[in-house]
C-alpha cells in the first residue's frame, strides 16, 4: 500500500522520503494533495516504496527483531543484578 505521512513524532523512523513512503510538512495541505495524487498516479515508485517499506518493517520492527531486542534488554538488566 502506498504511504503518505507528515514530518512529525517517529513517522519518519518509517517513512523515509522517496524510499519507503512520501512524507510532507506537517500542516500543509497542499503538499498532503499533491503527495497523495503522486502516490496514486506514479505506480511504479509508489509499488516500489511499499515493496521497501514492507522490507524495512519486516527487518526492523517485525516479531523476530523485537523478540531478539527484548532479549537483549533482560540480558543487559540480569547480568547487571548478579553485580
Amino acid at each position: 500500500t502506498p504511504v503518505v505521512g507528515s514530518d512529525a513524532g517517529g513517522i519518519p523512523e518509517i517513512i523515509r522520503p522517496g524510499e519507503t513512503g512520501r512524507v510532507v510538512k506537517a500542516g500543509d495541505a497542499g503538499q498532503l494533495a499533491d503527495a497523495i495524487e503522486a502516490a496514486l498516479t506514479e505506480t511504479g515508485a509508489s509499488q516500489q516504496m511499499s515493496k521497501n517499506g514492507r522490507e524495512l518493517v519486516e527487518e526492523q520492527h517485525g516479531l523476530e527483531h523485537m523478540l531478539d531486542r527484548l532479549e537483549n534488554i533482560y540480558s543487559h538488566h540480569l547480568s547487571e543484578s548478579d553485580c
